[in-house]
């Protein structure tokens, strides 16, 4: 019997250490702007180890909530880097279980009719871009393709997007020997090569391909020449975006050139440029339409008439403004004439000097992503302020705490291959279902045995990512209970693994994360469960004094021990977040790695804290139907409309 005590103890331990309540994002919060809730806040459950941003919304995106969702990539010196989908209360849809590395780019796009997650994974380290490759996942959350660079290049982080033809286009970079004498430099110096690709998604084949050092002179590049070693190459160029347009020619944003080039799809040579030393257009606007510094994301939204940026107005040694603003500028190709025709700026004058995203959205909205700055706003087409949100202290602004080079919107139906998460502690149940956008309430079901048959008891309203049910607001219930996702028409989705409302030290069946489970087709409010848990695990009938030899006087002792040392752990935790001091167990302040860090993210402290809590051997699964993918169009959505294609851009101080 003491062996259960101390297996209780030990577990209520660890219990205080690991598991938070689903908290509600911050709304216009004070503290949390001053750094009270730490330099990057996020979210912590009972029934997941993903920790997203907790936002602080100084004005609320429930008022811009269009049906689609939000998505961001923070990383940064207090954000181990992740990404994530949050619906428009800043509530976790879907986040990864395990690292990719460092990510960039996340976004939905259509391949081939259907929509798929895309980021690019890999290493940001190498001198302001990066080299890795990038990911496919489907509507299951599972890999679908992984795609590599061609001929010997790289995968860059900045630009990744899908043509109308299901090609991919992207960035890439590679150290090229030249001569710069002509800037100063000398006859066998080396640069950072800017390409970009159109690849062949299914093959691997290049069927296009774009190198600066053939069209773009050294001399019209605004960046300072540095050593421009092998090892030290100058990035004279800087390519961070690249769009491809209905003609078949490509639309590319360079940094250090300042300005935007139209690439012929034929030759590669440059048709015009808009801005920089080699500008092609008479400016309607004293100069706003084509005076740019550090721009980033540009794109044609009206075809060959309208193009959107979001213009820096800095980098790390010059500046033009004290604020970033995002720029709609109106093109006339046949009089060669460009007219800034809206400016979005936010009212807190945002200076991001690196990264950043604009996104024009279908209903004419415009989202801004702040870049280095971990914030997004959305405004009306006339340039109004709607909904403001930040995932750090708006103290913390230009310290790189918190970043996300894109920040963007996109309708998405998610439909995992996981079951429901079911916790119980407390006399409450907690529920959650990562990456399901189809549920919007639980069916909680009860039954006298795990593998018996299961009677509807109450259905409650989804809340939040984990809803939270406390048993005594509800009917009395038998030993056994589960709950059933809904839809918001009752159809049954899928249903949770049984918990041991009676025994919790016999069960608390969590899903442990990744684990292989699958969807029901529908079932009845009553429904057989077979091979429904297991009846092994940790009893107190078993222990058995006449074979231990340890005495109850020891055994009490250690009993004494252990909840002495309890207590001054939970004391010393309240009072170092009280103080500001203590730092959650999962966090991470600098980018350094950390053995223990690694462990939590990939979670394997999670799993050690499942063997001790759940009945052993494990939860087992069944299998059901999968269920047909719907999409948001049968819930009155925009369907599969993706916005604006993305790209990404570098954490570090170079980008």
């Amino acid at each position: 019997m003491y062996r259960v005590w101390l297996c209780i103890l030990l577990a209520a331990c660890l219990r205080a250490l690991l598991c938070h309540a689903d908290e509600k994002s911050f709304l216009k919060n004070a503290k949390f702007n001053d750094g009270e809730y730490g330099n990057y806040p996020k979210h912590k459950f009972r029934t997941s180890i993903i920790e997203p941003p907790r936002l602080n919304f100084m004005e609320p995106f429930t008022n811009c909530d269009d049906g689609s969702y939000i998505f961001v990539a923070p990383r940064g010196a207090a954000a181990w880097s992740s990404f994530y989908i949050l619906d428009h209360e800043g509530g976790l849809i879907w986040g990864p279980d395990h690292r990719y590395g460092e990510v960039y780019n996340f976004q939905m796009q259509l391949y081939k009719g259907q929509p798929y997650l895309f980021f690019w994974a890999g290493d940001d380290s190498v001198g302001g871009h990066g080299e890795g490759k990038y990911f496919m996942l489907d509507q299951h959350y599972e890999e679908h393709r992984k795609i590599s660079a061609g001929q010997g290049i790289r995968g860059d982080l900045h630009t990744f997007f899908i043509t109308k033809e299901d090609t991919a286009v992207f960035t890439g970079y590679q150290v090229m020997q030249a001569d710069l004498t002509g800037v100063g430099g000398a006859r066998d110096s080396w640069i950072w090569e800017s390409i970009f690709q159109e690849l062949d998604v299914e093959t691997g084949e290049v069927l296009f391909q774009w190198r600066s050092s053939d069209h773009f002179a050294f001399e019209d590049s605004y960046g300072d020449p540095n050593a421009a070693t092998h090892g030290n190459p100058w990035d004279y160029f800087h390519i961070n975006m690249v769009d491809k347009d209905k003609a078949g020619n490509y639309f590319v944003s360079t940094r250090y050139g300042r300005c935007v080039l139209y690439i012929s799809k034929d030759d590669g040579s440059i048709l015009w440029q808009l801005g920089g030393k080699g500008n092609s257009f008479k400016d309607l606007s004293n100069g706003d339409a084509t005076t740019f510094l550090g721009q980033h994301d540009a794109h044609w939204v009206e075809e060959r008439s309208e193009i959107t940026m979001f213009d820096n107005r800095a980098d790390w040694t010059n500046k033009l403004e004290d604020e970033s603003v995002g720029h709609r500028i109106r093109l006339d190709l046949g009089e060669m004439t460009a007219e800034l025709v809206q400016s979005y700026r936010h009212p807190s004058h945002l200076l991001s000097t690196s990264q950043g995203s604009m996104q024009q959205l279908p209903n004419g909205n415009v989202l801004l992503g702040y870049g280095f700055n971990g914030a997004f706003s959305e405004f009306s087409p006339d340039g109004k302020l709607l909904c403001d949100a930040t995932m750090m202290p708006t103290k913390r602004f230009g310290s790189g705490d918190v970043q996300s080079y894109r920040d963007l919107k996109f309708n998405w139906t998610g439909i995992p291959l996981t079951v429901p998460s079911l916790h119980f502690e407390e006399d409450k149940l907690y529920i959650s279902w990562l990456g399901s956008t189809k549920v919007r309430g639980w069916m909680v079901q009860d039954s006298d045995a795990a593998d018996g048959l299961f009677e509807s008891v109450q259905t409650i309203k989804k809340n939040g990512f984990e809803t939270e049910f406390a048993l005594e607001d509800g009917p009395r219930m038998r030993k056994y209970v589960r709950v059933v996702a809904v839809d918001h028409g009752g159809t049954q989705l899928s249903i949770s693994n049984p918990v041991d409302i009676v025994d919790p030290v016999e069960i608390w069946g969590v899903p442990q994360p990744g684990e292989p489970l699958h969807h029901i087709m529908g079932s009845a409010d009553r429904t057989q469960h077979g091979n429904a848990g297991s009846n092994t695990g940790i009893s107190g009938d078993e222990d058995d004094d006449s074979d231990n030899a340890t005495t109850d006087a020891q055994l009490m002792l250690v009993l004494g021990g252990l909840t002495a040392v309890c207590a001054a752990v939970v004391l010393w935790m309240i009072y170092g977040r009280r103080r500001g001091g203590l730092p959650h167990p999962h966090s991470e302040k600098t980018y350094a790695p950390s053995r223990f860090r690694d462990t939590v993210s990939n979670g394997r402290l999670w799993r050690l804290w499942h063997r001790i809590r759940i009945r052993m051997p494990g939860s087992q699964s069944w299998h059901y139907g999968k269920l047909p993918t719907v999409t948001r169009d049968e819930e009155g959505a925009n369907g599969h409309l993706a916005y604006a294609s993305s790209s990404s851009d570098r954490s570090g101080f170079e980008d």
